[in-house]
């Protein structure tokens, strides 16, 4: 398919009070029936160009989507001149759940104000949002606060944003950051305090499993059975939260955390096809045939 006939890109701008702004980035296709916009919602430690979300919006756009994939603004990914990503440490170390809800909040106001797509692209009205990981966690909160969001669907879910043992807490208040160990990539992180002072201030607040009783849409969880970050085990424990049955939670055979893929990803894996076209029944878009 030609990318550069068929569809259309453009980079969003997102109002901020700071110096650094939130990226995201539309594809759409114009001169076609109306179709939902689905926002996708990266992970830790990842951002909207890593490993399968190029591959996921790509393909979501051809099942009759369009898509937009965000980079808040302390995800620590900024461009240079070139166009080229690249991390910053120091930018990462600043971000909080707060900070990243307002980002998602911030792109869901200019959706709704019908300043997203151009004018050639139709729009059926409906908001779709896909997380992943942490971006589940931003996705449910994010569904809550805003009634117009149509349908959810999270991969790899957390049910929890606190991730820290007591002991690493007390580390943390000592010294002020806490250090995270160095990914495969080689890259170093760490976390100012603030991000600690920010779950504890927000508790109830951020409480993920309140957020799944509460919703009204349903909710559609996709995960891997060999998932070891966070598995099938945290997304029972959102979708045991839910009364309606036509919520769903499928659990992928031999599928991991990010479904068997790596970064870059350049052709889906069998089990991001699986999650891919669960993701399209779920948002009531065209069956994808691989």
């Amino acid at each position: 398919m030609d990318w550069s006939i068929s569809y259309r890109t453009k980079t969003i701008e997102i109002p901020s009070d700071s110096e650094l702004r939130a990226e995201a980035e539309l594809i759409c296709q114009p001169h076609t029936e109306p179709r939902p916009i689905v926002l996708i919602l990266h992970g830790f430690r990842t951002h909207m160009e890593w490993g399968f979300f190029p591959v996921v919006a790509r393909e979501l756009v051809k099942a009759g989507a369009h898509t937009i994939r965000l980079n808040p603004r302390f995800n620590g990914y900024r461009r240079d001149e070139c166009g080229t990503l690249s991390f910053d440490e120091d930018i990462f170390a600043q971000n909080t759940i707060s900070a990243e809800l307002q980002d998602v909040s911030s792109i869901l106001d200019v959706i709704l104000a019908h300043s997203v797509l151009p004018p050639q692209a139709n729009w059926d009205g409906r908001i779709c949002l896909l997380g992943h990981s942490r971006g589940a966690g931003l996705a449910l909160l994010a569904a809550r606060r805003f009634p117009q969001i149509s349908s959810i669907v999270l991969w790899s879910p957390i049910s929890r944003f606190d991730r820290s043992t007591e002991r690493q807490k007390e580390r943390w208040r000592h010294d002020g950051v806490l250090r995270i160990a160095q990914s495969s990539s080689g890259q170093a992180y760490h976390l100012n305090l603030t991000f600690l002072q920010d779950l504890e201030a927000h508790a109830e607040d951020f409480d993920l499993l309140a957020a799944a009783k509460d919703l009204t849409i349903n909710v559609h969880i996709v995960v891997g059975a060999q998932d070891m970050v966070t598995g099938p085990r945290e997304a029972m424990q959102l979708m045991s939260l839910r009364a309606d049955v036509e919520s769903t939670c499928t659990i992928l055979p031999r599928c991991n955390h990010q479904f068997n893929c790596e970064d870059p990803c350049e052709e889906p894996t069998e089990c991001l096809k699986a999650a891919i076209q669960q993701t399209c029944r779920s948002f009531a878009l065209q069956p994808m045939v691989f």
